[in-house]
């Protein structure tokens, strides 16, 4: 919204109230990125030179299992289990995903980060290309965000061949 203070999560990558695109090729280190994020936003420790805001968080896993995710959290990146504590890893969202996502925040309203990996999997649309049906999605994400604005989304989201989005032009 016009008007309002960008509040950062994370200063220069993770703003409130706003959706952040994170996409590359596999391989290319955005898990370990995002994991690191995460930590961060948990723990309240730097992230990439930048301050960081500490809070609750809630990663949507759609692609990986939450025992990876979680032993690579805990184990890996040396995630305290007292910090873990304020985060929620799911696997699975029951019919609408931003409905779903809308249901959680009335519920935990101090999430400060909710992480989805990835956005293909979360968008549940027949055809990724289709500029209509992703934009719907998209829009219905932002229009949550514009209710819970202390809240950031960080969306993981695979390149096509070329560098470039996959999917449709609206991402």
């Amino acid at each position: 919204e016009q008007g309002t203070e960008d509040v950062p999560i994370i200063p220069d990558f993770l703003i409130a109230g706003q959706v952040t695109l994170l996409h590359g090729h596999s391989g290319s280190g955005k898990s370990t990125l995002t994991k690191q994020a995460i930590r961060s936003v948990l723990t309240g420790d730097e992230f990439l030179a930048r301050q960081v805001a500490k809070g609750d968080l809630l990663m949507i896993e759609l692609d990986e299992s939450k025992s990876w995710t979680a032993k690579t959290l805990l184990e890996k990146m040396a995630l305290p289990e007292a910090d873990a504590r304020r985060l929620q890893l799911v696997d699975n969202l029951p019919g609408d995903g931003v409905e779903s996502l809308r249901q959680y925040l009335s519920h935990h309203p101090a999430t400060r980060l909710v992480v989805i990996d990835t956005l293909q999997s979360f968008c549940n649309v027949e055809n990724l290309n289709d500029n209509s049906e992703v934009g719907r999605v998209l829009q219905k994400l932002r229009d949550v965000l514009k209710v819970y604005k202390d809240t950031a989304v960080l969306l993981i989201h695979h390149s096509n061949k070329s560098g470039g989005f996959l999917g449709a032009q609206v991402i």
